[in-house]
């Protein structure tokens, strides 16, 4: 049953990620782009600058500090898969930044309250 929760807070909280970027003037253009050396959950673009966003949701109360969730490891992924967008589009040359949103969402509220980190790579 946990896994089922957990699931869900995070596909409400890909949802809240969307729909923020969108209020903030972002177009999307890719959700869980999925390659074989990762997946990056959003790419989004705003004026000249593509945005490969990592969405991290956890539910309200918990004590776990989610933006910790974002490892070496899987920042090594994301700019792989990043990569292979970008060479699958033939935007080599594109201006781009990794970022973090960080969801945190009440079940019993129906609340979200939104962190967007941004250019977490400098």
């Amino acid at each position: 049953m946990q896994t089922n929760k957990r699931k869900r807070i995070g596909v409400v909280g890909e949802l809240v990620a969307v729909r923020y970027l969108q209020t903030h003037g972002y177009s999307i253009i890719c959700q869980n782009y999925r390659k074989k050396c990762g997946e990056i959950d959003i790419i989004a673009e705003k004026g000249e600058r593509l945005h490969f966003v990592e969405v991290k949701s956890i539910q309200e109360g918990s004590n776990y500090p989610i933006q910790q969730n974002v490892s070496t490891r899987k920042l090594q992924r994301i700019t792989r898969t990043l990569g292979v967008f970008l060479t699958e589009h033939g935007q080599f040359d594109s201006n781009y930044q990794i970022d973090v949103i960080t969801v945190r969402i009440s079940l019993n509220t129906h609340r979200a309250y939104v962190a967007y980190i941004e250019n977490i790579v400098e």
